[in-house]
């Protein structure tokens, strides 16, 4: 027990220390370093807390950390609006990592077809967008929201149109033709386009109906 607390004790000082870290990189704008370190933040409490799971010495955690493990939301976004999951896929360059973090935010309560503040993408529109395959092939496996829209009323299909590779568009209109999902293929974005026409623009085939 000793040895576990001096740990949790070592992982407070460097939570603290890596929040007074200011220091600017030349490749990275503040922002994106304000977003990678609050996303890492949350993982490790959450990596921390999984070690309590079944025990029952709260009591002795130091008073910052255990409030941390009570207040952890499943919704909090960071400061461009970005929910935990799409963090992930945004700042976590390793895509084992990625799909590990996705699983235990999803385990802790995160839903993972919650979409962000400013463009209402939702995460499996940014992984087609960051053409993430990877991961978006294990979102739409976790039966996330395959018709929702963003703000200029793209659906997930007319981004894999556009950005994914023909292995996961193809996967993803099996999937919407298994779940009866057939608006997906008619509906249009604010620019009149549909999924079908904005493949065909990118030089791409998919099934239409």
């Amino acid at each position: 027990m000793d040895v576990l607390y001096q740990n949790i004790q070592n992982f407070s000082a460097n939570l603290s220390e890596g929040a007074m870290d200011s220091t600017l990189s030349h490749n990275k704008p503040f922002a994106h370093m304000a977003c990678e370190r609050w996303l890492h933040a949350r993982l490790d409490n959450l990596r921390t807390k999984s070690v309590f799971n079944h025990r029952t010495e709260y009591e002795y955690l130091p008073q910052k950390l255990e409030k941390s493990f009570v207040d952890f939301n499943v919704k909090e976004k960071n400061i461009r609006g970005e929910t935990l999951i799409m963090s992930v896929i945004r700042y976590e360059l390793d895509k084992a990592n990625q799909v590990r973090y996705i699983n235990l935010l999803i385990r802790s309560g995160c839903d993972p077809s919650e979409p962000d503040e400013r463009q209402l993408r939702t995460p499996l529109m940014l992984a087609c967008l960051m053409r993430n395959d990877t991961v978006a092939h294990h979102l739409i496996m976790q039966n996330v929201n395959l018709m929702a829209v963003d703000k200029m009323g793209n659906t997930v299909l007319m981004y894999a149109a556009m950005y994914s590779q023909s292995s996961l568009l193809n996967f993803l209109v099996e999937e919407l033709t298994r779940r009866w999902c057939i608006e997906a293929f008619r509906t249009k974005n604010l620019m009149g386009y549909t999924a079908e026409s904005l493949a065909r623009k990118n030089e791409r085939y998919m099934f239409s109906m």
